[in-house]
């Protein structure tokens, strides 16, 4: 999911698949959702979305979330993590023992 902010016209689009979008629908003024040629959903648009939305903050909430920004989260991270304020990642222990001679 890929999010993209236009702020000439204050637009907040939600890409939800890189499929082409065949079809698009206004479900309320302002929302406008796009469709794949077989009616999946593959973005969402927000028009005005600064008075709908707070943009200055961005939050997953207990998210799978695989990749960030290229790096690679650590598996350690607790459930709610604020995008803008992620915390580094936990060094996990070197769990490989020497073995001993007897």
């Amino acid at each position: 999911m890929k999010l993209h902010y236009y702020p000439e016209t204050d637009s907040l689009y939600i890409e939800f698949s890189e499929r082409p979008s065949v079809d698009s629908y206004e479900v309320v003024d302002g929302v406008v959702l796009d469709v794949d040629e077989i009616g999946q959903l593959v973005g969402l648009d927000i028009d005005h979305a600064s008075k709908f939305i707070n943009l200055s903050q961005l939050e997953a909430v207990a998210l799978p979330v695989m990749t960030f920004g290229g790096a690679k989260p650590s598996p350690t991270l607790p459930p709610t993590t604020p995008w803008l304020n992620v915390p580094p990642p936990i060094k996990q222990p070197n769990l490989q023992y020497a073995r001993q001679e007897a």
